[in-house]
């Protein structure tokens, strides 16, 4: 599995960072006269859904903090919701007024919108960051040879499904689902990021997405694979996002829900032991190829503290932190040895940890979003696009169409960049 693989090298740079600590401490001090009373506040924008997990977290540094400098100002760490979306968004708006996050998690497709703004600081110490996670991950949050992020977790987009409603022999392909009679809810029109699976074989930006010329959506597979499921396996599927369509799976109206990891813990909670997990199905034998993300906190580049800011972001993606995320919530990670994560699989008799292997088997069949810039200018010309070719119907459901509806939009697109 690509997330169990990498560089086992390990090295260590603590003392630098000791060193960062203490010049950022004195220089807070110095501005105070020595006035230990002061108070910093670290605030960390953070999804909602992981807060109370990493609440422990906070606490557990804060008493590191205390008893390495027990004359230093008092540290407080504070969280608030955020969607890891519109993160770097949020920080361009807000972060010169001081009302943006220090710390923030954001996906690492808005990474090139961040450095361009100006808006996120490069990580402090890129070669120890390099040595303890993976390639793929490291990758993700490096543009223009620069690491900016510090890697949570990989994610790609899986079936949760009521394993008392379906197995997972008929949720393999379109056809066996066909054939059932369910339904799954997939959000299908103006999603561009659900709706990528089915492209599996355009040009998105080049070999390793950096290169913003090289753009091609009306390829054969993808018009094949957009016209069998709309001409054939559209009734499958219940167009609703996944959030909502977890009270449709409790009652049965779906057996199913596309979703990415997030949802997974709410699935868990509304089936219980019901619950269960699998690949996108085929459609006509064709493996479909999903988006997968990297999750990663920025250390914005207006924090007053910001060897602290950083020495939070790397411990909270730490290997140790890592596996506490790993046996919480099933989250992969992203770093390099994965001998403690491996022996846990192994060990697995009660298969507490089977989604993490099937969200990981889907991660190897899955498309990275690209991090330049030019990503952003990709998301509503196809959102608009696969509308149009869900919508088609009668004699205008032609592959012809199809291919016309996907060169239109990679040219809107390349229009948008230059």
């Amino acid at each position: 599995m690509r997330i169990l693989g990498g560089n086992d090298e390990k090295i260590k740079i603590n003392i630098d960072r000791v060193i960062s600590f203490c010049i950022d401490f004195w220089r807070i001090w110095m501005q105070k006269n020595n006035q230990t009373s002061q108070v910093i506040t670290l605030k960390v924008w953070e999804d909602e859904n992981n807060i109370d997990m990493l609440l422990p977290l906070a606490e557990e540094f804060i008493a590191d903090y205390v008893q390495r400098y027990p004359k230093a100002p008092t540290l407080k760490i504070i969280f608030e919701p955020q969607t890891e979306g519109s993160a770097v968004e949020n920080i361009n708006l807000h972060g010169e007024s001081g009302k943006a996050a220090d710390v923030f998690a954001f996906i690492h497709d808005n990474l090139g919108k961040a450095v361009t703004s100006g808006d996120i600081a490069e990580v402090l110490y890129p070669f120890e960051l390099k040595s303890i996670h993976n390639q793929e991950s490291i990758a993700a949050f490096t543009l223009n040879d620069k690491l900016y992020g510090y890697p949570i977790t990989a994610e790609s987009i899986t079936i949760m499904y009521d394993k008392t409603k379906v197995d997972a022999e008929t949720l393999s392909s379109f056809e066996n689902l066909k054939a059932s009679g369910k339904k799954i809810a997939w959000k299908t029109t103006s999603d561009a990021y659900y709706s990528f699976a089915f492209l599996t074989d355009v040009n998105l930006f080049g070999e390793d997405g950096k290169d913003k010329n090289e753009l091609d959506f009306d390829m054969p597979q993808a018009v094949d694979n957009l016209y069998n499921f709309v001409s054939q396996h559209k009734d499958c599927i219940a167009d609703i996002q996944s959030e909502e369509a977890v009270s449709l799976l409790q009652s049965g109206e779906v057996v199913g829900i596309v979703s990415s990891p997030f949802l997974w813990s709410t699935v868990k909670n509304a089936l219980g032991d019901n619950a269960a997990i699998t690949v996108l199905p085929t459609i006509d034998g064709n493996t479909l190829k999903p988006f997968s993300g990297y999750k990663g906190y920025g250390v914005s580049s207006y924090t007053k503290y910001p060897h602290l800011a950083h020495a939070f972001a790397a411990f909270l993606t730490s290997a140790e932190n890592q596996y506490y995320r790993f046996v919480k919530k099933q989250l992969l990670p992203t770093v390099s040895d994965t001998s403690r994560f491996e022996e846990a699989l192994e060990n697995d008799a009660q298969n507490k940890y089977s989604a993490a292997i099937v969200m990981a088997e889907s991660l190897e069949n899955s498309v990275t979003m690209p991090n330049i810039l030019a990503m952003g200018n990709y998301w509503a010309p196809m959102q608009d696009a696969l509308t149009a070719i869900w919508n088609l119907s009668g004699d205008d459901l032609t592959k012809a169409n199809i291919s016309e509806i996907l060169d239109t939009a990679a040219q809107t697109i390349k229009n948008q960049i230059s």
